[in-house]
């Protein structure tokens, strides 16, 4: 039971880091995808544009960098509930799920 609830542990928390790298190239995406959407569109460039481009990719980097701060607060919190919690918000339902079912057994077991 110990080993599966470990394994189950490891699992939240690649997925937590999953979730986070996979979510990191849309912070800048987004400005990229506007600029080629408007492309198709044939809206024509103009100088005009190029400082909304650039405060786009400095908010998305921010949201970059803030996203990764978060995470690292998170996982080395000395307060272990936080990173629970992280987990928790980007954990998919089948892992909480799972997690409840061996906290179930644990009780019974203790029964």
């Amino acid at each position: 039971m110990l080993e599966v609830e470990h394994r189950l542990g490891r699992l939240r928390r690649f997925q937590a880091l999953n979730g986070m790298l996979a979510g990191w190239p849309w912070w800048v995406m987004w400005a990229v995808l506007a600029v080629a959407l408007a492309g198709i569109a044939g809206v024509p460039a103009s100088p005009a544009m190029a400082p909304w481009f650039g405060a786009s990719l400095a908010t998305g980097l921010l949201g970059w960098l803030g996203t990764a701060a978060l995470y690292r607060r998170a996982r080395t919190s000395p307060r272990p509930g936080l990173a629970r919690r992280a987990e928790d918000l980007v954990g998919g339902y089948s892992l909480r799920q799972a997690q409840r079912m061996i906290e179930e057994l644990r009780r019974f077991e203790q029964d």
